[in-house]
């Protein structure tokens, strides 16, 4: 058996290795925070100026351009609108760091603003999102970046489920609140990743399968929730499918 001097030494090792492991983790946020503030600022000039030279050469009649050019055209547009929604994430993240994350709120239509969502997967890309709640509930909320939210959880749920798979948008009141429940059925999370899932740059290793992101999307979700005085939190089954959740207050225009 180990003498306690021995095991003194070995604790004292220990937690030498982990605060060293804590600072290494610490400065590895802090060079991704200067990055992504970096980034997010000199990208944003760039790209806006792209996206409206692309947005004139689709909207210009090109008699002399055949239908495999217009095509490429419509298609850089496509990729440019995804380039500018990461750049959003990064600037919103960047403004979350330096605690100059602004709501603009207005009174609005909950249940109208899932169903447009809706609407817009089935025409944009023939997926498939069911919505069952009411018909109209009105809160008082930043309407963009609550779309943001829904369509990024949306999003998440296709991601990880197999194609032509549907997705499951449940809306329920709970008194002075509302519960939005978006459901996957596709390759579920492990539950020791649970706790981390809404972590800044927190990403689930499947060995598997590879998928892309920053770790983002999840950590945005949730300050914009938690701005907004709100909860949220997720449920998996690992093999079956996920269950993220969130909540916001109702506004008093529903009494």
């Amino acid at each position: 058996m180990e003498s306690e001097i021995e095991q003194r030494k070995k604790a004292k090792e220990e937690t030498k290795i982990q605060f060293s492991e804590n600072l290494r983790s610490k400065e590895l946020l802090r060079v991704k925070d200067e990055f992504i503030t970096m980034a997010s600022h000199e990208l944003r000039t760039p790209l806006t100026s792209l996206k409206g030279y692309l947005q004139i050469a689709m909207k210009t009649d090109f008699e002399d351009c055949s239908p495999k050019h217009l095509d490429i055209i419509n298609k850089a547009g496509e990729q440019a609108e995804k380039l500018a929604q990461l750049v959003k994430v990064l600037f919103q993240t960047s403004r979350i760091q330096l605690g100059q994350f602004d709501l603009q709120e207005s009174i609005f239509d909950l249940a109208r603003l899932i169903r447009d969502i809706k609407e817009g997967y089935k025409v944009l890309g023939g997926n498939k999102v069911n919505y069952d709640g009411p018909e109209e509930l009105l809160i008082t909320a930043d309407l963009e970046k609550i779309e943001q939210v829904i369509k990024s959880l949306v999003d998440n749920a296709f991601k990880y489920s197999s194609p032509k798979s549907e997705v499951n948008v449940r809306v329920d009141m709970n008194g002075s609140a509302v519960k939005v429940y978006i459901q996957d059925f596709g390759i579920g999370i492990q539950g020791d990743h649970l706790g981390n899932l809404f972590d800044r740059y927190y990403k689930v290793e499947n060995t598997s399968q590879n998928f892309s992101g920053m770790g983002l999307g999840l950590y945005l979700s949730s300050q914009i929730i938690y701005s907004h005085k709100g909860a949220i939190g997720v449920e998996s089954v690992f093999g079956e499918g996920s269950t993220f959740w969130f909540t916001l207050l109702l506004s008093p225009c529903n009494d």
